[in-house]
């Protein structure tokens, strides 16, 4: 496209020769192909070019199946102008206590495992999981995040090693954020015995 708003932002080329246009000589890159800027920084991974920063406050952590792990967004410049990157994925480190906690919410919120997400679609919840990363102060809250933090659980590999050496593991810790009504507490022990046997078995 010759329409420069059009062009892409960055480019991998072969060669750049000189040629004439209209009298002029020109230079032209040669075998060009567009590169995703969100590509970029996996790319260069390694490279004296790729300066990576702090990570991006303005982004929550995610839970990312693929890598098994709770991701984080780090701001990314890229060449000697230091060009902007979209944010570089990547797993939050071990110095990073943060991890249990949201580790904690998405497991609750069924981003960790599909099955759970029936805890939040047959409303037995009694405390809602994004509090937990909201720091509330409430002891069903800093039960669960200290349990997983003691025994280093921040991934869905670790909690199965964890439950397939004892499957009441957690039970105690999670069941303090079923709702009171016994019909309720009832569904949030099937939905959770459900995600067992879809785990273990």
């Amino acid at each position: 496209d010759r329409q420069w708003k059009n062009l892409p932002e960055f480019v991998v080329y072969e060669s750049v020769v000189m040629r004439q246009r209209s009298g002029e000589d020109v230079a032209i890159m040669d075998n060009v192909a567009k590169v995703e800027p969100v590509f970029l920084s996996a790319l260069a991974e390694g490279s004296p070019l790729l300066k990576l920063g702090k990570v991006d406050a303005g982004m929550n952590p995610a839970y990312d199946k693929s890598v098994d792990a709770v991701v984080c967004h780090r701001l990314c410049n890229y060449g000697e102008a230091g060009w902007s990157l979209p944010p570089k994925k990547e797993a939050m480190g071990d110095d990073e206590d943060d991890r249990f906690l949201w580790f904690a919410r998405y497991l609750l919120e069924g981003a960790v495992h599909d099955s759970l997400k029936a805890l939040a679609a047959e409303g037995v919840l009694g405390t809602e999981p994004r509090e937990i990363t909201l720091r509330k102060p409430k002891r069903n809250i800093m039960q669960l995040v200290a349990r997983l933090r003691d025994a280093k659980v921040d991934c869905m590999g670790k909690l199965v090693k964890k439950l397939s050496e004892d499957d009441r593991w957690l039970w105690a810790e999670v069941k303090g954020f079923s709702a009171k009504d016994p019909e309720k507490r009832n569904k949030f022990k099937k939905v959770w015995g459900d995600f067992l046997r879809g785990v273990l078995l």
